[in-house]
């Protein structure tokens, strides 16, 4: 079963912070899927440790779009849960010394991304 999880601050912060997140709990699983919504203000949140999703949404077609920043580790959209894994794209992903790994978990796997 999937489980979704929510950002709630407008201020940023870091992926790994719990309570950013509703439910409380940082989503990092294969079958977790992780909204950082467009919310009250622009902002950023930083993923500096090993994450793993199964489906990310960055934004929305309307509003002050929130930027991902992965500076390290290895940030996985890679679903357990489904034989693909989705990234929906309406802000901004930045990647700098850490790799982004798209539905890689097992041969077939895929990964459709939306901007």
């Amino acid at each position: 079963m999937t489980t979704f999880a929510n950002w709630n601050n407008s201020s940023g912060g870091l992926f790994s912070t719990a309570h950013d997140w509703k439910p409380t709990g940082v989503p990092n699983s294969g079958n977790s899927d992780a909204d950082l919504p467009a919310l009250s203000q622009a902002y950023t949140v930083t993923s500096d440790l090993n994450e793993i999703l199964d489906a990310l949404y960055v934004g929305s077609a309307i509003g002050l779009n929130p930027t991902l920043a992965v500076t390290s580790g290895t940030f996985s959209v890679v679903s357990t849960a489904n034989p693909f894994s989705n990234v929906y794209n309406y802000g901004t992903i930045k990647v700098g010394a850490a790799t982004l790994e798209l539905g890689a978990s097992t041969s077939g796997d895929t990964t459709e991304i939306n901007l």
